[in-house]
């Protein structure tokens, strides 16, 4: 666990680090922000108890709207995906999924392409919707949620394409 528990804490602060000052300064088209500090909970070790993974997941969020001010719906929305995490692994990755291994210098594969997209749209219309909070808005809460998805997607493979190891 201290390894473990090291890397985490690592990855905790980089995350909110580069969400906070980096990506929240991304602004395309006047509404599209990429929220990439979601790759936080889809890469979360697996070895580590659901409920601690729960418990940090939910703290992380909650870090997140302390510098965004956004009244728990980062919390809502990273403990909603961690939540629902190991129901989206067997999806993506089939029946095997207990013994995935996601770490952010894989190579990308179909099964991971849709770990991500599902997992990310999921967060995001959780999030989208607790953001907005209005019913009479619910279909710009879906507009909005998948154009971000879109491009947190986009993101997302692209800091896998940049982070994989060289081969020779």
């Amino acid at each position: 666990m201290g390894r473990d528990f090291v890397l985490i804490i690592f990855r905790f602060i980089l995350f909110v680090l580069l969400q906070v000052l980096i990506f929240n300064k991304i602004n395309l088209f006047d509404y599209i922000n990429p929220l990439v500090y979601v790759l936080f909970v889809l890469f979360f070790p697996t070895s580590i108890s659901k409920n601690n993974f729960l418990i940090i997941s939910f703290l992380f969020g909650l870090s997140l709207d302390y510098f965004d001010n956004t009244g728990g719906a980062h919390a809502l929305s990273c403990l909603t995906l961690a939540y629902f995490r190991p129901i989206i692994m067997k999806v993506s990755f089939g029946i095997s999924f207990e013994f995935q291994s996601i770490k952010i210098i894989d190579k990308i594969t179909p099964e991971r392409i849709s770990y991500f997209a599902f997992g990310i749209l999921l967060h995001h219309l959780v999030f989208f919707t607790f953001e907005i909070f209005r019913w009479d808005m619910f279909f710009k809460i879906l507009f909005k949620a998948i154009m971000v998805a879109i491009f947190t997607l986009l993101f997302t493979l692209l800091i896998v394409l940049v982070l994989r190891p060289r081969k020779n």
